[in-house]
C-alpha cells in the first residue's frame, strides 16, 4: 500500500477527499490530515508519504510555501495539487515544482481518479526499478563475498563502497536441516525469507556459500547480544515456517573485508561440528578449535574414560539418580570442550556405557536383563545431536535403575521423610515426590508403608497436624493456621484436626492455653 497525506484547511474537503476516491483499489491508504503548510511539513517527516493531496490557500503556511519547502529535501514524492482559483501563475509555479496534477475546486471525481491510477502506476513504476538495482547491488554483493571466500580475486573498487567507519565484519552460516537430503528449493525458500527479514537492518547481506550448503549473512559493525537474540527468533520463527531444524554459527570478527575468509572459515568448522550444536541457537565461534585427531586410537580414548566409569558404576550401585545425572552431564560438557567428533562422541558413550554395565554385572551376575541393556545401547547411534543423545542415557540409566538395580529400602525412605518434614505446607502428593526422585510412585507408596507403617497421604496429614497444633498453643488464629500447615481450605483442615486430634482447632488452642496459665 502507498500511504496518502491529505493537506487542506476545510474539515469538509480533508471527509471528501477520504470517502470519494475508493483508495484502497487503487493501492493506496490515507495515513493522516493536516491542516495548514506547517503542520503538514511535521506529518511529512513522520510519514514520508508517497502522495501528498495539497491545498494552495491554507493559514499559517500555504501550498505554495510547502510544496516548496518539501522540493528542496524530496523531488520524488508524488503531489497532487487543488485549488479554488484557475490562476495561471499558480499554475506555472506548480510546473515549475513538478506537482503530478492541479485540480480545481469543486473538485471532478473522474478526473481526480484518472490522476490516482496515473500516479498508482509512476509509483509501482518506481517501485519496481528500486527493487531492480536492490537486487542487482545485492547480487553484486553476493558475488563478491563468494569470491572472497573462495580465495578469488576480489573487486576493490566494489571494497571502496564500504562505508570506513563501519568497524569489524563477520559471517553468520546456518545450516538447513530436513529429514531428507539436501533441498535446493528450500535452502533458496530459506535465503529469500532471511533476507526480506534483514532488510530492516541495513548491515546485513544474505547470500549462498560458494563452497558448503549453507546460508551466510555477513553483518558489519558490531554484534551485539540483543542483535543477536533478534537473529535468532527470527531464525526460529523460518524453521516453524519451513518446519526444518536450523543450526547457526557466528564467526569471529574481522578488521576488514578482505579478511572474511576467516570469519567464514570459523563459522563453517563450528556447522562442521553441528551434532554438538543447539538447535535454533546462534553458537558464537571466535577463535580456532583445537585440531581433533581422528588418529587417535580408540585404546587411548577409552583409558581416559576409566575414571568416569568407574565413578559412573558407584553411582548405579548406590541407587544414586542424581549422581548419575551429574556424572552424564560432566562427561557430556567433557565431550564438547574437547571438540569430539560425531562418532568419537558415540563410540565413547559405546564404550563408556558397555564397561560399566559389565562391572555391575561382574559384581552381581544374578542381575537380571543383561543382554536386553546391552543390546539398547546400539541405539545411541540413533540420536540426532548430542542433547538427544545426553536424554536417551538419561532415560536409559534411570530405567536401569529402576529395574534392575533395585532401590536402597533403607535410604530411600529416609529421604521422603526429610522431603516431606521439608515440603509439608506444599501441595505434596506421593506423584510429585516419585518425580523429583526419578521413581514409580506405586513402588515408591509400597516402600514408605513398608517403612512408616503408614499411607504417604496419611503420613503427611500427622506431620501438617503436629504442626498445626504446635502453632496453636503459640496463639495463631485458626485460618493462619491451616494455610501454614498446608490446608487451603479452613473446613477441610477442621475435619482434618478433629479426626486426629478429637476435638476442634479452637477448642485445642483453649484447652493448651488454659493448662499454661
Amino acid at each position: 500500500m502507498f500511504n496518502v497525506l491529505i493537506v487542506d484547511d476545510e474539515p469538509v474537503i480533508q471527509e471528501g477527499l477520504k470517502t470519494i476516491i475508493p483508495w484502497s483499489d487503487y493501492g493506496f491508504r490515507i495515513d493522516d490530515v493536516a491542516a495548514n503548510g506547517k503542520e503538514a511539513l511535521q506529518h511529512y517527516q513522520r510519514l514520508s508519504p508517497d502522495l501528498m493531496i495539497v491545498d494552495i490557500r491554507m493559514p499559517v503556511m500555504d501550498g505554495v510555501e510547502l510544496i516548496e519547502a518539501i522540493r528542496q529535501q524530496d523531488p520524488d514524492t508524488s503531489i497532487l495539487v487543488l485549488s479554488g482559483y484557475a490562476d495561471f501563475a499558480y499554475a506555472q509555479q506548480m510546473i515549475r515544482f513538478h506537482v503530478d496534477g492541479y485540480l480545481l475546486k469543486p473538485i471532478d471525481d473522474e478526473e481526480m481518479v484518472e490522476y490516482i491510477a496515473g500516479i498508482q502506476t509512476k509509483l509501482r513504476e518506481k517501485q519496481q526499478r528500486r527493487r531492480q538495482r536492490e537486487e542487482a547491488k545485492e547480487w553484486q554483493w553476493e558475488r563478491l563475498l563468494q569470491s572472497a571466500i573462495v580465495g578469488g580475486q576480489v573487486d576493490s573498487s566494489i571494497v571502496s563502497a564500504i562505508d570506513p567507519k563501519v568497524r569489524g565484519h563477520r559471517v553468520l552460516l546456518v545450516y538447513v536441516e530436513t529429514d531428507s537430503e539436501i533441498n535446493p528449493d528450500l535452502l533458496a525458500a530459506v535465503k529469500a525469507d532471511l533476507r526480506k527479514r534483514l532488510e530492516r537492518w541495513k548491515r546485513a547481506t544474505v547470500f549462498t556459500s560458494p563452497i558448503e550448503p549453507y546460508v551466510g549473512v555477513w553483518l558489519q559493525g558490531e554484534v551485539r547480544d540483543k542483535d543477536l537474540s533478534w537473529i535468532q527468533a527470527e531464525l526460529e520463527s523460518i524453521a516453524r515456517t519451513y518446519g526444518c531444524d536450523l543450526y547457526a554459527v557466528l564467526g569471529g570478527e574481522v578488521d576488514r573485508f578482505q579478511a572474511i575468509k576467516q570469519s567464514y572459515t570459523l563459522a563453517s568448522a563450528g556447522l562442521n561440528q553441528r551434532f554438538v550444536l543447539t538447535k535454533g541457537i546462534v553458537m558464537r565461534a571466535e577463535k580456532p578449535a583445537l585440531p581433533v585427531d581422528e588418529k587417535t586410537t580408540d585404546n587411548k580414548r577409552r583409558r581416559d574414560w576409566d575414571e568416569w566409569v568407574q565413578r559412573l558404576t558407584y553411582a548405579l550401585q548406590v541407587s544414586q539418580i542424581e549422581s548419575v545425572e551429574t556424572v552424564i552431564r560432566e562427561i557430556v560438557e567433557r565431550m564438547i570442550q574437547a571438540h569430539a567428533t560425531e562418532r568419537q562422541i558415540i563410540n565413547d558413550w559405546v564404550y563408556i556405557l558397555s564397561q560399566t554395565l559389565n562391572n555391575i554385572y561382574r559384581v552381581k551376575p544374578s542381575l537380571p536383563h543383561a543382554q536386553r541393556y546391552h543390546v539398547q545401547l546400539l541405539d545411541i547411534h540413533t540420536q540426532p545431536d548430542i542433547a538427544a543423545l545426553e536424554e536417551y542415557v538419561r532415560r536409559l540409566l534411570n530405567q536401569f535403575v529402576q529395574e534392575v538395580i533395585g532401590i536402597d529400602e533403607e535410604t530411600l525412605p529416609k529421604r521422603m521423610l526429610h522431603l516431606i518434614h521439608l515440603h509439608y505446607a506444599d501441595n505434596l502428593k506421593l506423584e510429585k515426590l516419585a518425580q523429583a526422585l526419578h521413581y514409580n510412585s506405586a513402588y515408591l507408596g509400597k516402600l514408605f508403608k513398608k517403612h512408616t507403617g503408614q499411607l504417604f497421604n496419611t503420613y503427611v496429614d500427622r506431620v501438617r497436624i503436629d504442626k498445626a497444633k504446635e502453632l496453636l498453643a503459640k496463639g495463631k488464629k485458626v485460618y493462619e493456621v491451616a494455610e501454614e500447615v498446608g490446608y487451603r481450605n479452613v473446613d477441610y483442615f477442621h475435619s482434618k484436626f478433629k479426626k486426629y486430634v478429637k476435638m476442634s482447632p479452637s477448642t485445642y488452642r483453649k484447652t493448651v492455653n488454659a493448662n499454661q496459665s
